[in-house]
């Protein structure tokens, strides 16, 4: 029969928290305030040293809460994945919001498909102070393309992502091994067995920071990013996910990515690398992002670049250690 175990609670709703008591009660009350209620509120606190107490003193009948010394949120999701009791768990950042009908809209799609792993969706942006600043959706092209596209870039915000227990109790749960894409890397372990969904509809609001987007600038976010993409390949080989042509094939498109990525941000601090690495991006993978050739025609046209041979030498050695 094509239903979940009929056992209470059937969600556990994880929340991890470091140092946001400011916006805490918001992200709770916006729990409780869904129109599905067969759930469990699981609270980690990462090692607060503000008034998280407090706020979580006001919700104490009604919540679990765990606390731990500062590890970072891996650790903190995988200790309220070890305490839950839900069969299906949904994340939710403490600075975030889900909209009323995200969990009755996510537990649905499960309810009707038993080799759903995850379910992701659409959501609604604000900055710290509320204000709304836009919306982020993938487009038609990318929702029908989640099995193979997901290999190349996170479609899926943690913050709005329910996934099955049982896929996390077989694949592992986050690794500590990485403080950025942590999340990406759960996914991709999760996408062989299982399958993904997402609702297009917006279930949740983020909030963006201003130390949110400085973080995502921090350079070692894209060592970590090399890394995990590292770490998909061998594990592709050593599983026989893929032959190594196609693992190659997939490795160079998630380079692609990761290059484009980390050149928009290296153009935000006016560092010439960014052409750089736009570059290699297309060399990578040239069937996406129009962007990237008007700004090649640029780099193409700087006089000084094209004066400077041992630029070009290191380029291209850079790219020839991929073929």
């Amino acid at each position: 029969m094509n239903k979940l175990q009929n056992k209470s609670p059937l969600v556990s709703v994880i929340i991890p928290t470091y140092n946001r008591a400011n916006y805490l009660q918001e992200a709770l009350e916006s729990v409780f305030r869904q129109n599905y209620h067969n759930f469990e509120i699981i609270v980690v606190d990462d090692g607060s040293t503000d008034d998280t107490r407090k706020i979580i003193d006001k919700y104490q009948d009604k919540i679990k809460y765990f606390w731990q010394d500062n590890s970072g949120p891996s650790v903190a999701r995988n200790l309220g994945i070890k305490n839950s009791q839900g069969e299906l768990i949904a994340f939710l950042d403490s600075d975030d919001l889900m909209l009323p009908d995200r969990l009755s809209l996510q537990v649905s799609k499960f309810l009707k498909n038993p080799r759903l792993g995850l379910v992701g969706g659409s959501y609604l942006l604000i900055d710290s102070k509320s204000n709304p600043i836009g919306e982020c959706k993938l487009s038609w092209i990318d929702r029908h393309r989640l099995k193979n596209g997901i290999h190349y870039r996170n479609f899926f915000s943690t913050t709005v992502v329910m996934i099955r227990k049982a896929c996390v109790e077989k694949v592992g749960g986050f690794s500590s091994d990485f403080s950025f894409g942590e999340d990406w890397d759960l996914w991709l372990r999760i996408i062989q067995d299982y399958q993904f969904e997402y609702i297009i509809t917006p279930i949740g609001i983020v909030r963006r920071h201003e130390d949110s987007i400085v973080g995502s600038m921090d350079p070692y976010n894209f060592v970590q990013w090399d890394e995990l993409i590292d770490r998909e390949y061998n594990r592709s080989i050593i599983n026989s996910n893929y032959n190594k042509i196609q693992a190659n094939s997939i490795r160079k498109k998630q380079i692609s990515f990761m290059l484009a990525n980390r050149g928009w941000v290296r153009s935000k601090k006016m560092d010439r690398g960014a052409r750089e690495d736009v570059v290699m991006s297309i060399f990578f993978w040239p069937w996406w992002g129009l962007w990237r050739y008007r700004s090649v025609s640029r780099y193409f046209f700087d006089k000084k670049l094209l004066n400077h041979i041992n630029i070009w030498r290191a380029f291209f050695k850079k790219i020839a250690k991929f073929y």
